[in-house]
């Protein structure tokens, strides 16, 4: 029998006392498949531990606690059903921070398998017949348009069917920040569908957005935005916009030629008249390609889902921009006197939830919430498909699991720090410069995703008049009954470095609600997240808008507005 290539090397022995000693098991917590295919099993155990405080190992069996792995493997089996039923589009691409050894456990955690079998069942493949008989649109040659090899069919996997980019980032934590995500497909069939996005066909072109106004408590103030829109230059060759001097600019292009075929003198009289045809044009790499080109880089890298930008208004290529933007999808960049703070990494509290978070009156890390219903329960913020309830009062931190919570990334109660997974495009409006919309219908309670930039202390908001129209004072703690230092107010300026979120505009009657969220940091650092949640149902194409200054203007009550601006 010839010997393997490499064999695994043995585990550590591990110190468990004398021979006599009996240590009860706990649970398990996890579950892994090695290179070689064999499922391990993560062991928490009662009454013992390593000197430095862990009490898990990794057993393939455990004799005589055989019960213990079979309600695991049943539990899972469960979730991974629940998986398929909900949806059959399987992540694509690693997880962040994925070994190569690791892929068939993702996949097992994916329920890969359950859902392929889920989606033969829904017959998904009868639902593309025909697709390559519809005709291209830009073909050079008619005669060809519809030349295939029908066996190609053949040669895809069911699965590839329902391919989409995974919406989930490892443990829900990125230490990189910055987020990208693969387009999906889009369809009108299920307004509730988050997970796909129109092809690029149907996309026009980009936009950013004006807003202004003194910060408020809690939101971006409201003056007017006092950025100037240069001029677009156009030429008789050349009527595309070029970008404003103080963004991306347009990389020159060759001049179109005409071309004109030779004539044969067995083909074509001398005395026939031939005529010029001309030829396609180069394509330009416009200053909206670059742009957008970033951008999606940005989203693809952290998980998120596509970012477009789109003008149907007029020739302005890109949204004004200072130069040097940095696009920064999932998190704060901290100025160089915000430091993390490691005494309040140190504070978190996680839970040993054994499944998802169900109930927040047993979930340890709830325990700092101040969220609580009419009966005086502890409850979470989130239904259990990840909807806002609408149920935080004002000054309170929605407390999300944290990286040292024992539950899975797919926990109902990790949302706001999952990679954004709504497809989104930056567009030019008719009256108020640039806005942001989705390229698919958002069901109400639906979260969006979060509010980044730099994290500064308010001192230095103060004196960046130039930039207030995109600052977010992180105020939802400060009030006559808080008595809270000057060194411990923050803020957040989105107007060198930001996302997306920088692009809302104002309404008095707005279809999202900013609410604060923390999972890196307790709520007592001041330094929340600010998230965005859809306070109705919100079909595609439609403009997200948020009120600048809800205090002074609407309310809102279960999730519903109930006077306007």
């Amino acid at each position: 029998m010839a010997r393997p290539l490499y064999e695994p090397s043995p585990p550590p022995e591990e110190d468990w006392g004398d021979e006599t000693s009996v240590w009860p098991v706990k649970r398990v917590v996890d579950e892994y498949i090695d290179a070689f295919g064999v499922k391990k099993y993560e062991i928490k155990w009662d009454d013992w531990s390593r000197p430095d405080g862990t009490n898990t190992t990794w057993e393939t069996a455990l004799i005589g606690n055989e019960e213990v792995i079979a309600d695991w493997k049943a539990r899972q089996a469960e979730r991974r059903r629940r998986l398929a039923q909900h949806d059959i589009y399987v992540p694509v691409g690693h997880i962040p921070g994925q070994l190569f050894h690791e892929a068939r456990t993702v996949e097992n955690s994916r329920a890969y398998e359950e859902r392929l079998r889920e989606s033969r069942r829904r017959n998904v493949r009868g639902l593309y017949e025909g697709w390559d008989n519809i005709k291209r649109l830009g073909s050079d040659d008619d005669d060809n348009e519809n030349e295939h090899d029908d066996d190609d069919d053949d040669d895809y996997d069911d699965a590839e069917l329902g391919r989409r980019q995974d919406n989930v980032s490892d443990e829900g934590q990125d230490d990189d920040g910055d987020v990208h995500m693969a387009p999906a497909d889009s369809t009108d069939e299920d307004p509730n569908d988050l997970r796909r996005s129109s092809s690029p066909e149907d996309r026009s072109r980009p936009p950013p957005l004006d807003r202004g106004g003194p910060r408020s408590q809690f939101h971006p103030t409201v003056a007017r935005n006092t950025l100037r829109r240069l001029p677009v230059s156009s030429s008789s060759d050349d009527s595309e916009g070029t970008a404003p001097a103080n963004a991306y600019s347009s990389r020159p292009t060759r001049a179109s030629r005409n071309h004109t075929p030779a004539s044969s003198s067995t083909a074509v009289s001398r005395s026939t008249p031939t005529t010029s045809r001309p030829t396609k044009p180069l394509p330009k790499r416009a200053a909206r390609t670059v742009l957008q080109g970033e951008w999606q880089k940005a989203a693809l890298e952290v998980g998120a889902a596509p970012i477009s930008i789109v003008n149907d208004v007029n020739d302005e290529e890109i949204p004004p921009l200072p130069g040097g933007f940095r696009y920064c999808e999932r998190k704060y960049v901290r100025a160089p006197d915000v430091p993390q703070s490691a005494e309040a990494m140190n504070l978190l509290v996680m839970c040993d939830c054994d499944d998802l978070c169900m109930n927040a009156q047993i979930c340890q890390c709830q325990d700092p919430s101040d969220l609580f219903n009419d009966f005086e329960e502890r409850e979470f913020a989130y239904d259990t498909q990840g909807r806002f309830k609408f149920n935080v009062p004002s000054g309170v931190d929605v407390i999300e699991c944290n990286k040292s919570c024992v539950c899975p990334r797919l926990c109902p109660n990790r949302v706001a720090q999952l990679p954004r997974d709504v497809p989104l495009e930056i567009f030019r409006t008719t009256d108020r410069g640039w806005g942001v919309r989705s390229t698919v219908s958002i069901p109400a309670g639906k979260v969006i995703g979060i509010y980044t930039g730099e994290l500064i202390r308010r001192d230095e908001a103060d004196i960046r008049v130039e930039h207030r129209s995109y600052i977010f004072d992180l105020d939802m703690h400060e009030g006559p009954n808080h008595d809270i230092d000057e060194s411990q107010r923050f803020s957040v300026d989105s107007y060198a470095v930001g996302n997306w979120s920088r692009f809302l505009n104002h309404s008095c009657e707005p279809n999202l609600k900013v609410y604060p969220v923390v999972w890196d940091t307790i709520p007592e650092a001041n330094q929340p997240y600010l998230a965005f949640a859809a306070t109705q149902a919100v079909g595609a194409r439609t403009e997200f808008t948020i009120d600048y200054n809800p205090d002074a203007a609407s309310r809102y009550k279960k999730g519903k507005i109930v006077a306007g601006g």
